[in-house]
Formats: C-alpha cells, structure tokens, sequence
C-alpha cells in the first residue's frame, strides 16, 4: 500500500489539482469496473453532482466501515457507481481536483471520498476532509503510472490500529474488498 504525502515541506495545504488529478482519474477510470462516493453529512452542501449520477448508481452501502476510517456510533452511505466514460466526465465537469472538497463553482457537494474497485479489490481511496489518499497498485504497471503522475507516494503497511475514546482498539485494514459488502 502507499499513501500520498499530500502537503508540502512547509506543510501546506494539500494541492492535488489540474493535469495531476486528470491523468489520476484516467488511470483509475481506465482499470476499474466500480467507484465509490460518500454522502457528506455537512451541511449547506449542493447535490447537484449526486443528482446527475443517480442514473448510474450500481448499489448504496450504508456500513460504519470504508477506507481508512471507522465511525462505530452511526453508518454513512457509500454509493457504488461504474466506472466508465459518463461518469468519468461527470467527475471531471464538477471537480478538478483530487481532494472534491468545492467544486468548480466553488460549492460544496454532497459527494466526497472517491475510491476505485478492481476486480472486487479497491486500488485507490480518498478521505477528502482529510486529504488522505491510499493506493493499493494491481500490478507494476499500475505502480509505475502512478509514480509517473507524482513521486510523492509512500509505502506504508495495509493494516493498523485505530483506538477509540474509550480505549477500546480495533484493527483496521486499510483495503476495501467489495465482496465483503456486496454480491460482486
């Protein structure tokens, strides 16, 4: 697994934009059959993205479990969609960068947490409020793309240990397998 080192030296806010974020997004499109967003629970948010992908929708998981973050008091839905040319240009007409934190009028969506699903196993995720970015290459020239879109990946274990409030720790492994959720 590798995790993006998203801010900069003097620790900057993540810039993940431009030709980058659309040379990601078709290398992700180009080797998934699914992608994921999560329904934001923000408030003063627009959904005019999620409306425009409902035509597509594959599946909705409601789960307390995805990439890279439990939340054990409530679930969030995450909504399964194909990846393909349509959807692909619908990402790309409201977002142009990685994080989908405002979109390119400058709004917040309803969407956010973009992550990619290859033969039933997940190949990149995002936390978007976070700038948290994991890739788990399917093969080396996977890899070698990435690193080519940008040279600030760093391995890191696909597993780790979260510890709630109350003391209480969990293993959690990084890596969504869709069949854990769905029937694939």
């Amino acid at each position: 697994m590798y995790f993006l080192n998203a801010y900069d030296d003097d620790g900057n806010e993540p810039k993940f934009d431009g030709e980058p974020f659309r040379r990601l997004m078709s290398l992700c499109f180009e080797r998934s059959d699914f992608f994921s967003l999560t329904v934001g629970p923000w408030q003063n948010q627009v959904n005019t993205m999620q409306r425009e992908l409902e035509p597509y929708i594959e599946k909705e998981i409601d789960t307390n479990h995805w990439f890279s973050y439990i939340t054990p008091e409530y679930t969030m839905k995450r909504i399964l969609y194909p990846a393909n040319h349509e959807t692909k240009n619908i990402i790309e007409g409201y977002f142009d960068s990685l994080w989908l934190r405002t979109d390119l009028q400058g709004r917040k969506q309803s969407l956010e947490d973009i992550c990619f699903f290859s033969n039933d196993k997940q190949i990149l995720g995002t936390v978007s409020h976070e700038y948290i970015c994991g890739a788990f290459p399917p093969d080396d020239d996977f890899k070698s793309q990435l690193f080519d879109i940008c040279n600030r990946w760093r391995e890191s274990a696909d597993s780790y240990e979260i510890t709630y409030m109350d003391g209480k720790r969990v293993a959690h492994k990084s890596q969504i397998i869709l069949s854990d959720y769905i029937d694939v």
